[in-house]
């Protein structure tokens, strides 16, 4: 068969067996900040079949099917060389996804597709089931689809980032400095957050952000992590953690420095959101802890329950349970703290 004698002796002689077919450039360039490819022009790319596939065989069985050649590199991989003569490839074959090369010859001049040692795409020769995407940095910041973050406008974005020290935080920042503090080694770790600036919920991403950086085994150190944190109900935004060891409010990050820093996954925030409200004395302050605390101990809430609806009725909604505390709603007084042993209010100094 004329395409055997030749891929042999291009093998023997090392000269090359060229395919041509097109392909379209797809740019990768911001697709780590913005997780979007953007497809570019089409074009088409040459290589040498004899560089990748050093053996080619003759009507070789491949599963089902027994191709009129068989090219095959060290890795195994295939790729089917079909002359189609009176037939094109089969429906099965196509659909395979097995890499298949359909030479059409209907005359003796369509021979000298394979003389030529080098294979067009075209009417006469079909490239099926091969990769058609060219992955590249091709736009190098100059976007065609207008994202320009590198771009002298620059454009802000919101980040959680995880300094070397272990603190952490949401900042605003371009990406060409996002990456310097990454290549610097000033910042261990960022994530890119879409959010509104005006969004309430911007406390309760910090917090996912935390836990979920954690998770990925970076070096945080955030009080929200450790055992002793509790809510300050007092001034929840500015100081939102009440050490319950060391009994004083605090921000999030003093667990960078902290010797009493314990990190304990059982208390770890999950998507709730603190209902602040004022308390009535500092006991309450130092006895409230996160609501999330509450509902990863379900077990915990459950017997709360049992204790406290037979006494004071159903109507009454079980907030937090901490310990032997638990944090009541009720319809007529409002909010109390109920001492669970024997189900009285804690009292009031």
């Amino acid at each position: 068969m004329r395409f055997y004698e030749k891929y042999n002796n291009c093998l023997q002689q090392e000269k090359p067996f060229w395919i041509e077919f097109e392909k379209t450039q797809v740019c990768n360039y911001y697709q780590n900040e913005f997780l979007q490819t953007c497809e570019g022009k089409k074009e088409n790319t040459k290589f040498d079949l004899t560089k990748y596939f050093k053996e080619i065989f003759l009507e070789e069985k491949e599963g089902s099917f027994i191709p009129d050649l068989l090219l095959l590199n060290d890795q195994k991989h295939k790729i089917f060389i079909e002359i189609a003569v009176t037939h094109q490839a089969t429906k099965e074959k196509i659909q395979s996804k097995y890499r298949i090369i359909e030479i059409k010859v209907e005359t003796e001049k369509d021979l000298e597709l394979i003389d030529n040692q080098h294979l067009i795409e075209g009417e006469k020769i079909l490239f099926l089931n091969f990769k058609r995407e060219l992955l590249g940095d091709f736009c190098r910041g100059n976007c065609i689809k207008g994202i320009k973050p590198y771009d002298s406008c620059l454009l802000l974005y919101n980040f959680f980032v995880v300094f070397n020290n272990g603190k952490s935080r949401i900042i605003k920042e371009t990406l060409t400095d996002i990456h310097n503090k990454l290549e610097t080694k000033l910042i261990l770790y960022y994530d890119m957050i879409l959010f509104d600036d005006s969004d309430s919920r911007l406390n309760i991403i910090f917090i996912d952000k935390v836990v979920e950086a954690y998770s990925k085994k970076i070096q945080i150190k955030n009080c929200y992590l450790c055992r002793y944190h509790g809510v300050n109900t007092y001034n929840y935004n500015s100081t939102p953690i009440f050490c319950k060891f060391l009994k004083k409010p605090c921000n999030s990050n003093e667990a960078a420095t902290c010797e009493y820093y314990r990190v304990d996954p059982q208390v770890f925030p999950s998507n709730v959101n603190p209902q602040v409200s004022q308390p009535t004395n500092e006991d309450e302050t130092r006895c409230l802890e996160t609501p999330s605390i509450a509902t990863s101990n379900h077990r915990k809430f459950e017997e709360a329950k049992k204790l406290i609806h037979p006494t004071f009725g159903e109507g009454i909604i079980i907030e937090i349970v901490v310990d032997d505390v638990a944090k009541v709603k009720f319809p007529n007084i409002g909010i109390k703290l109920i001492y669970l042993p024997n189900c009285l209010p804690v009292a009031e100094s």
